[in-house]
């Protein structure tokens, strides 16, 4: 099949030609549109050069696109792509690049909508802010994939990262120089510290030599007896504790019998109590019928 080129002038917008002025609005991250992709009809739907492809002849031509992405709608391939930049200021150089020598071949954006020629071939420029406002698929890729900015306002944007990043820098710096003062602080304790202990020990060599080592050591010996003896003390005192310990148990133990023989004794004087009760009733009851009998009786006489 024949190549053919698609008319795509109603969906790029109008307007100036891009310079690289401060104040002009562009797409970022940085992008570049093409437009007039050849296509041609496969399998009912248009297709055209792929975007690696395309890539790839940018980045021999020295500007090194991260990715170029083909437009698509319903009808296939639109005739469109999009150029992808870096981020960075080499990213800006390379779409500034790309876009300027688009216009060095008359290729470029106003080349592309001049009315009255025959258009061929590619045209290319990087994208602004009429392209980003646009209606069309250009205007909604540029849209999904980025937001408008002016050379100006990355400036100051990468300033302020700039200041950000000194002040994290200054920061660190600071808690830095505090952490050396404290190792140098405790760095010196450590350092006297050994030069005390390297004292004692040149007391006690140098005691040693003068015969005075043995004073030391009596000192000593003196001191351990004295601790042994508080030991022995303490040992002592609780030996005392345990003992009373012990026959404070004992005695509980007794007081519990005790309390446990009364009990039983109650029981019993109880049992005995009521036996004795019971007798005194059998007495009273014999008593009492003794009685009437003596009284019927002498009624009798």
């Amino acid at each position: 099949m024949e190549y053919k080129y698609n008319e795509t002038k109603e969906i790029v917008c109008k307007g100036e030609d891009i310079g690289c002025g401060h104040d002009k609005k562009l797409v970022w991250s940085w992008k570049g549109v093409v437009v007039n992709i050849p296509t041609r009809m496969g399998d009912g739907r248009f297709v055209g050069e792929s975007g690696s492809k395309r890539r790839d002849k940018l980045r021999r031509r020295g500007f090194n696109p991260l990715r170029v992405t083909p437009l698509w709608n319903y009808r296939g391939h639109s005739g469109n792509a999009i150029v992808e930049f870096n981020k960075n200021w080499h990213g800006f150089h390379n779409a500034m690049s790309f876009d300027k020598a688009s216009k060095a071949e008359h290729k470029g954006r106003k080349d592309w909508y001049a009315s009255g020629d025959v258009k061929s071939g590619l045209y290319a420029w990087v994208a602004c802010a009429d392209d980003y406002n646009a209606r069309g698929i250009i205007g909604d890729s540029l849209r999904k994939s980025g937001n408008l900015k002016t050379v100006v306002e990355l400036m100051e944007g990468e300033a302020r990262k700039q200041d950000e990043l000194v002040s994290n820098l200054t920061n660190i710096i600071e808690v830095q120089s505090k952490q050396l003062k404290e190792m140098e602080v405790k760095c010196g304790e450590t350092s006297l510290f050994i030069q005390n202990v390297m004292r004692e020990k040149d007391g006690l060599v140098q005691a040693y030599n003068e015969g005075t080592l043995i004073d030391i050591r009596l000192h000593f010996t003196e001191m351990r007896k004295t601790q042994q003896s508080e030991r022995d003390h303490y040992q002592r005192i609780c030996n005392d504790n345990e003992k009373l310990k012990l026959q404070v148990e004992s005695q509980k133990r007794e007081i519990e019998l005790r309390s446990l023989e009364l009990e039983k004794r109650e029981a019993q004087n109880e049992s005995q109590s009521k036996k004795l009760a019971e007798e005194m009733e059998k007495v009273l009851n014999i008593v009492y019928m003794s009685q009437r009998l003596m009284i019927t009786t002498t009624l009798m006489l």
